[in-house]
């Protein structure tokens, strides 16, 4: 999807950058990336594409670099690492499974990523 400079894509870049913070304010989102870095340890990029808060854990997809998509299931109370959920999924299936508004937000995900944000 080509990026036109619309006001949605707008609102997803600083969205996305925000949301990258996520990996780095506290201790959970410390513990994520932390995870995120045991099935990828070069990581350049990491941007929350999507982040259901659940009754007893939190499902978020993240967008690794900009090849892979993984899926997190993380327990609201987890001990060790290993319990977070982890399972990839490739771009092009991710992308299939999106409307278009989130078509755009991955497009935007995409470009920070290539720009090395």
């Amino acid at each position: 999807m080509k990026l036109i400079g619309s006001k949605a894509e707008e609102d997803f870049r600083r969205e996305l950058i925000s949301g990258s913070k996520y990996f780095s304010e506290n201790e959970r989102g410390t513990n994520v990336l932390k995870r995120i870095r045991m099935e990828f340890p070069n990581v350049r990029t990491a941007h929350i594409l999507n982040w259901i808060p659940e009754q007893g854990e939190e499902i978020i997809d993240v967008l690794v670099d900009d090849d892979i998509v993984v899926h997190l299931e993380v327990p609201h109370t987890f001990k060790q690492l290993a319990e977070i959920e982890l399972s990839r999924v490739t771009l092009d299936r991710y992308e299939r499974s999106l409307s278009k508004i989130s078509r755009i937000k991955l497009a935007v995900a995409l470009d920070l990523a290539r720009a090395g944000f």
